[in-house]
């Protein structure tokens, strides 16, 4: 152990205090205060998976790995009643910040070629706040996330353009929305719908021709349908 300042060596013990925390196993620990001999720079040293956080450091982790397995907020909040820790849906949000953010810190970065853009919208802080989403399609993970509309193409070209630029990304996967198909032109991407909305599309038009075309024509909708498939 060394101070945090001077980095001296020596110590005097200078109180102690008891501190409860939130944590599934320990809900109270010891922490010291020290003077360091060196130049007198008082610290305090906190116990294993403890800092100045009113959760461990351990049930962060937690709560940031339940949001990942895709988990709601509330729903990591009622995960961790159950063990006798209750923490709010805005703690369960930090927590997992706090996580992606030292994730971003450590991230070697790696060339992507095909990113998939999904927007969302969030009720919290006060009201609904869009939540702008990229993905790396190749590995399946989440690589960036911005307080972005994706309704406005000026603000997700802002966002996204120095995303394309440091992973080298050619092509990006959207829903139907005209902001998308705007912002590839500006910053010279190739732009793909998202499978997903076209099966829906088809399938929906397929549907309706059903209804509406001869009977010496279906084949084609089945042929269309097993292309779908395909």
């Amino acid at each position: 152990m060394k101070c945090p300042s001077c980095k001296g060596e020596i110590f005097q013990r200078w109180g102690e205090r008891n501190r409860k925390i939130q944590d599934h196993q320990v809900k109270e620990v010891l922490i010291y205060r020290y003077r360091s001999t060196k130049w007198r720079h008082m610290f305090r040293h906190y116990p294993d998976r403890v800092d100045q956080a009113q959760q461990s450091q351990q049930l962060r982790k937690l709560a940031a790995l339940c949001w990942e397995l895709e988990f709601s907020y509330r729903g990591v909040a009622a995960i961790f009643e159950v063990f006798g820790v209750g923490i709010g849906q805005m703690s369960a949000w930090r927590d997992a910040q706090e996580e992606a953010g030292n994730f971003k810190r450590k991230r070697i970065w790696k060339p992507v070629r095909v990113l998939g853009l999904d927007g969302a919208y969030i009720r919290g802080w006060g009201g609904i706040r869009p939540v702008l989403v990229a993905v790396d399609l190749g590995e399946e993970k989440p690589i960036a996330i911005g307080y972005v509309d994706e309704r406005n193409p000026d603000a997700v070209r802002r966002w996204l353009e120095p995303v394309v630029k440091r992973l080298g990304v050619s092509v990006i996967v959207t829903e139907d929305l005209a902001a998308y198909k705007k912002v590839a032109e500006k910053i010279n991407l190739e732009h793909q719908i998202c499978q997903f909305r076209v099966r829906r599309w088809v399938g929906k038009m397929l549907h309706d021709l059903q209804e509406t075309i001869p009977k010496e024509w279906l084949w084609v909708l089945e042929e269309i349908r097993g292309l779908l498939e395909e």
